[in-house]
C-alpha cells in the first residue's frame, strides 16, 4: 500500500515555489516526510528549489544535485528486527499498513478501527521501546502512524542545516 497520489502539489502551488525560488535573495526548500522519489517526481522541475526528504534524512540544495544525507554513517540493519513486528500489528489490525521508506518504516492505521488501531499503537510502541533500546533510532508516534527512524531525523534539524550552509 502507499500514499494518496492526492498529496501531489497543485500547479498553483508549484507556481509560488518556482517564483520564491527565483528570487537569488531567497533559499527555498521543501521539506516532508515523504520520500526523495516522490520528491523529485513532484518538484525536480523547479529551478533552484531544494529539497529534503525522509523529514531531512536526505536533501539537496537543488535540482540536478546528488542527494546528501544527514548521517552517511547510518546503519539500518535494526529494520531487521523492526519489519516483523511491524508486520504482525498489521496483520492484526484490519485497515493498517506499513510503509517502508529508505530511512525508516511506518505503520499506518488511519482506516483501522479508531478505537483497536489507538490502542494497538500504544501496545506496539511500548514493544517496540523495550526491544530497540540498545539501537540507534527513534519510535515516534504521529497522526495515525508509529514510525522507526533515525535518532536525531527531524525537519527541525534539516532547517538548521539548510538555514547555516
Amino acid at each position: 500500500s502507499g500514499a494518496s497520489p492526492s498529496s501531489a502539489p497543485s500547479s498553483d502551488a508549484l507556481a509560488a515555489l518556482a517564483a520564491l525560488a527565483a528570487d537569488p535573495k531567497n533559499d527555498v526548500y521543501v521539506i516532508s516526510g515523504r520520500s526523495r522519489d516522490d520528491l523529485a517526481r513532484w518538484f525536480g522541475a523547479v529551478p533552484n528549489l531544494g529539497l529534503a526528504a525522509e523529514h531531512g534524512f536526505y536533501w539537496r540544495r537543488a535540482p540536478g544535485e546528488p542527494w546528501r544525507t544527514q548521517d552517511p554513517e547510518a546503519r539500518f540493519d535494526w529494520k531487521d528486527i523492526v519489519a516483523p513486528i511491524l508486520a504482525v500489528y498489521a496483520e492484526s489490525t484490519d485497515g493498517s499498513w506499513i510503509e517502508v521508506k529508505e530511512s525508516a518504516l511506518v505503520w499506518h492505521y488511519a482506516d483501522a478501527d479508531p478505537d483497536f488501531g489507538s490502542w494497538q499503537a500504544k501496545e506496539l510502541l511500548d514493544h517496540l521501546e523495550g526491544v530497540l533500546s540498545n539501537e540507534p533510532v527513534e519510535v515516534v508516534a504521529g497522526h495515525a502512524i508509529v514510525e522507526v527512524k533515525p535518532q536525531g531525523v527531524s525537519k527541525g534539524r534539516i532547517v538548521e542545516r539548510c538555514c547555516t550552509t
